[in-house]
């Protein structure tokens, strides 16, 4: 999302501009939902330490 007037969407085999208003309030409110759902500062570093630590102690192959 660069504003309220232009959202670009990339996939895997193409890349398209989004600036319809009631399309943009749908990613403006995916986002929304996104960032509340979001770990930040510190509990994100123990996230990433507990994940590491978890896949260290699985067997490899």
């Amino acid at each position: 999302m660069f504003d309220d007037k232009l959202v670009l969407v990339e996939t895997y085999s193409a890349e398209f501009s989004v600036t319809q208003p009631r399309e943009i309030e749908l990613y403006t409110k995916a986002f929304a939902l996104l960032k509340q759902s979001a770990v930040y500062g510190t509990a994100v570093r123990d996230l990433i330490l507990t994940a590491s630590q978890h896949f260290d102690q699985m067997p490899s192959d």
